[in-house]
Order: C-alpha cells, then sequence, then structure tokens
C-alpha cells in the first residue's frame, strides 16, 4: 500500500478530527512542491536527479509525519513519558531534516537564477517562496518540540543545526 497522498487527500486530512497530519506534514509538502517547480526550471540534469530525491523524500515526510506524530500524541495519552520523548525527538529530527534540505535547496537555487530561462524566473521565486515557508514552519515546529522536552543536552544539539 502507497503511502503517499494525493494532495486532496493531504488537504482533506489537515482538518479531520483526531488528525495527526498537520504542521509536520505541511511543511513537506511545500518542500515536495518546490522541488517539483526547481525540477521544471533547471537545466541541469544533475540538479533534476537530485531535486526529485529531494522531492520523494519530502513526499515521503508528508505521511512519516503525522505517523511519528500520532505516536507521540497516543503516549502522551496513556502517560509513557519514554515513549513519548522518544517519539517527540523523532518528530524533531524528521522536520530538521526538512529544515535543512530547505537550506540547502535556497541556497542552490540563489545561484540558479543565472541558469533558469526568463520564463521560467516566476515559477523559480515561487519555489524560493515554498522552501522559506517550509524553511520556517519545520524550525517553528523543532523550536516547540525542544521546548514540549524538556531536555537540555538535546536541545543543544539542535540549535547548533538551526
Amino acid at each position: 500500500m502507497s503511502t503517499q497522498l494525493t494532495l486532496k487527500a493531504l488537504l482533506d486530512k489537515i482538518p479531520a478530527t483526531g488528525s495527526a497530519y498537520g504542521g509536520g506534514s505541511m511543511t513537506a509538502a511545500s518542500l515536495a512542491m518546490a522541488c517539483a517547480l526547481i525540477e521544471k526550471v533547471t537545466p541541469n540534469p544533475q540538479v533534476q536527479q537530485e531535486t526529485a530525491r529531494f522531492r520523494a523524500l519530502a513526499l515521503q515526510s508528508t505521511t512519516q509525519d503525522a505517523t511519528v506524530f500520532k505516536r507521540v500524541l497516543l503516549a502522551m495519552r496513556k502517560g509513557k513519558r519514554a515513549e513519548f520523548k522518544k517519539n517527540l525527538r523523532a518528530a524533531t529530527d524528521l522536520q530538521l531534516e526538512i529544515y535543512q534540505l530547505a537550506h540547502l535547496l535556497l541556497a542552490g537555487t540563489k545561484q540558479a537564477h543565472r541558469e533558469v530561462k526568463s520564463d521560467y524566473l516566476c515559477d523559480l521565486k515561487c519555489a524560493r517562496a515554498l522552501l522559506k515557508a517550509s524553511k520556517e514552519g519545520a524550525k517553528a515546529l523543532i523550536l516547540a518540540n525542544i521546548d514540549w522536552l524538556d531536555d537540555a543536552a538535546y536541545t543543544k544539539k539542535i540549535q547548533k543545526e538551526l
């Protein structure tokens, strides 16, 4: 069974009662959409290939985030602190990966305007806007999660990477 959702299915899951889909899934979806635009506008086959790989990872992360966050919520409801912390760290690590990929791609797209055909510059700007949204959303979730975890050593490690 595929873990990838259509855009409509993803958007329908977000407001559903009891859904674990939310901000984390949307940061991943924004990253995936940005990757698709970068693939479209870049004339470089190597960049297209690498960006396609990032898009696949981001797409997978839309459901992976919800799965992990559902475990966070269940552990919290059951009062299983160790399980809660383990799963919240996993959710945080996933958002850190999204943050880092968005950061990497933003740096790459800064130089790309020289290679992109003028007809596609607006698409490149849209990709950059989606990358910024993905990066900022992931950072907001990371900061909320590390605050919730209340683990000084883990917080210090994560903050070094932001």
